[in-house]
């Protein structure tokens, strides 16, 4: 029996563009050229390697007549320049190009190039902070009334919608799809060493995830009419709370019965159930990840062992060095720049004023992105 109802390339096409569109769709369609030279000076050094420096000297001024976003931070202390970050971002990405003329006269090599760009959407962030998501195992209802042809249906738009997420989505995805949801709190509130149901299942030690992901479908029929209610629940990773849900119902007319029993039952009982309503559920579920990918890294400062930490660390992408600073108060835009990098957390030391320890703690910092990639 085939139904027509959720071809798995037709909704696995679509959902690569929804579960990565709003970061992976940053490239534009709109393409130019631009022509650049470069040169590299005859060192001594091998024909090869001067020709490379010289064909990336090329590329390097072709991306900035592309178009670059320069930003800079100048941090000084008592008068004296500390520091000065620049961060230097391309508006376009090279995706291909072509060797015009190449050629050396009595003290360099030269190379001109035509370069092919792609634009950049400027909705795209800098560093996107994806967060993890677990997914559970999918729930199954099928009305008592519905033809025995049809209850696989259930199962297989749960599974498509959870295998979509967990092949297509950027950021981590744990596959917990053998539990449910009382099962996975049982797992994460037992200690797997005194749990004997525990050790013998081939589950692994439950991870935490900033989200949890379940889904379920019921199917039941009105009339003529086949129903499919599709609900997908996003619970927050931290305390199980609901942060969101998508419901949607998808609609097939039925078979029309003949007046002749045996006939009807080899009828074939294919349908067509329209499935365009699952974009908007997964498409708002994947912005509302993205936006938080996009979100500023910040948090509030801490005092612990006579040092300033901050709630994020390698995890998120810091990196010693990295800088942050003061959002608001009396402190606002006082420096911070980060000393020790641990997985989920990390020590800041204030750049001007290393007295200002004591009036920092407990305002919030935020991380000054272009000092972290």
């Amino acid at each position: 029996m085939l139904l027509k109802a959720l071809p798995k390339t037709a909704i696995a096409a679509f959902c690569i563009h929804l579960l990565t569109g709003l970061y992976s769709s940053a490239l534009a369609t709109e393409i130019s050229a631009v022509k650049a030279s470069g040169r590299a000076a005859l060192s001594g050094q091998s024909m090869q390697k001067v020709r490379r420096v010289a064909l990336e000297d090329a590329l390097y001024l072709a991306a900035i007549s592309a178009g670059t976003e320069i930003s800079g931070t100048t941090i000084s202390a008592n008068g004296v320049l500390v520091r000065d970050v620049v961060s230097l971002t391309t508006n376009a990405q090279l995706i291909d190009f072509s060797v015009l003329k190449e050629g050396k006269n009595e003290t360099h090599y030269e190379v001109s190039v035509e370069a092919y760009f792609a634009k950049k959407s400027r909705s795209r962030c800098q560093n996107p902070r994806f967060p993890s998501i677990l997914l559970l195992k999918p729930k199954s209802y099928v009305s008592s009334n519905v033809d025995v042809r049809y209850h696989e249906l259930a199962g297989s738009i749960s599974n498509q919608l959870q295998e979509t997420l967990a092949q297509f989505y950027s950021g981590d995805v744990h596959d917990y799809t053998n539990l449910s949801l009382d099962d996975y709190k049982k797992s994460t509130s037992k200690n797997r060493l005194f749990s004997y149901s525990s050790l013998q299942s081939n589950q692994p030690v439950s991870k935490n995830a900033d989200f949890i992901i379940g889904s379920a479908v019921r199917v039941h029929r009105s009339g003529k009419t086949l129903n499919t209610d599709v609900k997908v629940t996003v619970l927050l990773g931290s305390d199980l709370s609901v942060f969101n849900e998508y419901e949607r119902r998808l609609t097939a007319q039925l078979p029309q019965k003949s007046p002749f029993k045996t006939i009807s039952v080899l009828t074939p009982k294919d349908i067509n159930l329209n499935t365009e309503q699952l974009i908007e559920p997964v498409e708002l579920l994947n912005q509302n990840l993205v936006q938080l990918a996009c979100k500023p890294l910040q948090g509030r400062l801490q005092a612990l062992g006579g040092q300033l930490t901050f709630p994020f660390g390698s995890d998120a992408g810091l990196k010693t060095g990295s800088l942050a600073y003061i959002t608001n108060g009396s402190e606002s835009w006082s420096l911070l720049e980060v000393r020790k990098v641990f997985p989920r957390s990390s020590v800041m030391v204030p750049i001007n004023n290393l007295q200002a320890k004591s009036r920092l703690t407990n305002q919030t910092a935020r991380i000054i992105e272009g000092t972290i990639r």
